[in-house]
Order: structure tokens, then sequence, then C-alpha cells
């Protein structure tokens, strides 16, 4: 259970052990002053009860997740554009040579406003090490070229609300598939501008690639793939790293 206070006001809460959250504290901070942040956990286990089906009414995920409670991951207070991208969700269709791209936009001003949307791909590329320690670092670059285009769009957004949209590109011979053995990635840009002056942009990494099923077989850009895993995920704080995951 987590609690977020804003100078000792509720600002908002949620019940989960792993997964990240949002919440919007616009309504309790002044510009220009100072706030007071406290962001309050209490383990898991406090509310187990008793029931049909065992003690726990939530998912728990290994044991870690009832042993340890606490902060493990970054905290942060971010600022952002009354009207913005809340969501982005690329589609990679290979087979039919078109990317797909829903873009979420939120006004959270008080009068109707519309905006030109864009996107722009180019090839991502890793600058971290290759082994050692310093390996695993998320150490990356957006290279020169752009490599595909997304058309502008006019949107209109209207007060307080929010609009989805989806850009289209056809891809012929611009991206380079994704594969385990060929992992190729690219970096999407999309750009929110009103008249010539940008109001906000969103980032997001994807692949080149598709699943699909034909029949009973999985398949990767359109050849059978074999997916392997396990039935014990050893999760533990040693194990929710960047080393560990590449080790």
């Amino acid at each position: 259970d987590v609690r977020i206070l804003v100078n000792g006001k509720d600002a908002g809460k949620t019940f989960d052990i792993f997964f990240p959250f949002d919440v919007d504290i616009t309504r309790l901070a002044t510009p220009g002053q100072s706030i007071e942040i406290l962001v309050g956990v209490r383990k898991a286990s406090l509310f187990d009860v008793r029931g049909k089906y065992g003690r726990r009414m939530y998912q728990a995920g290994s044991f870690w997740g009832q042993h340890i409670a606490g902060i493990w991951q970054d905290v942060d207070l971010v600022g952002v554009p009354p009207v913005r991208v809340t969501r982005t969700f690329v589609q990679p269709e290979v087979n039919q040579k078109t990317l797909k791209v829903d873009v979420t936009l939120r006004n959270d001003s008080d009068v109707d406003t519309s905006v030109d949307l864009a996107g722009e791909v180019r090839k991502w590329t890793s600058l971290a090490p290759k082994d050692g320690v310093e390996a695993p670092e998320p150490l990356w670059k957006l290279e020169t070229p752009v490599d595909l285009r997304l058309a502008s769009t006019s949107i209109h957004i209207p007060a307080h609300q929010e609009t989805t949209v989806t850009l289209v590109a056809r891809v012929d011979s611009q991206l380079t598939l994704w594969s385990p053995e060929q992992p190729n990635l690219y970096g999407l840009i999309v750009d929110v501008k009103r008249g010539d002056r940008r109001i906000d942009a969103k980032y997001q990494r994807f692949g080149w690639r598709q699943f699909t099923f034909k029949g009973s077989t999985l398949e990767l850009n359109g050849k059978p793939i074999v997916l392997k895993g396990d039935s014990w995920h050893f999760l533990g704080i040693p194990q929710m790293t960047r080393r560990y995951a590449w080790a």
C-alpha cells in the first residue's frame, strides 16, 4: 500500500508491489512555492486475510514481495505542459508493410486546443561497453538520419479531455527487421506543435517485428519461432538490476 501526501494533504494512493504509477499533484502545488512530498509504504502482508483461496487478496509475485518492503525504484517529480502526449502505442504490421502509432493527447487547460502532431523514426544505437561491469548501463543515441517519417496531422483536443489519433507510415526498406539474433532497434519521436513552437515530445523505443499465430504455431516476422521459459523465476532485489539481467 502506497500513499502520497503533498503538504500534508492526500494526493493519491495505489495498492501494488512492483508496478509503476503516476499521481497528479497539480491541484496541491503552487508555482514558485516549496512543497513537501511524503511517500508512505506499508508492507503488503499487513493486508493478508484468510479466505477461500488462501491468505492473499492481491498479486504477490515471488516471496520477496512479502519479506521486503520499501521504495526500490526512482521517485520523480515531473513538470508537464497542459497539452501533452500521455501515451504512445507502436504497432509494427510487418506483413502489411505498415507502421501504426496510436498517440493519446491530453488537454488539461480550460480551453479547447488544436495542435499539429507528427513523428519520425531514427536508428537506435547502444553506446554501452560490450563486456565488463559497465555493460548494462543504458547508454545510447539516435542516429542523425531520419529513417521514416509519419505525416503531420492536425488534432483538436477539448478542454480537460483526451483524444487518441493513429499515425500511419508505409515501410518498404527503410527499417530493418528485429530478431533475437539481430536485435535492431529504433527510436520514435512524436512531436506536438502549436504553430511553429514545439510544446511537447514523446520518445518510444521499438523493434520492427511482428508476432503472429498460424494455427498453433507462433511466428516472428512470418517464420516459426520457439520460445523457452521456466516455471520458477527467482525474483529478488539483486535480480531487479540491469547487471543481473545482462549476466
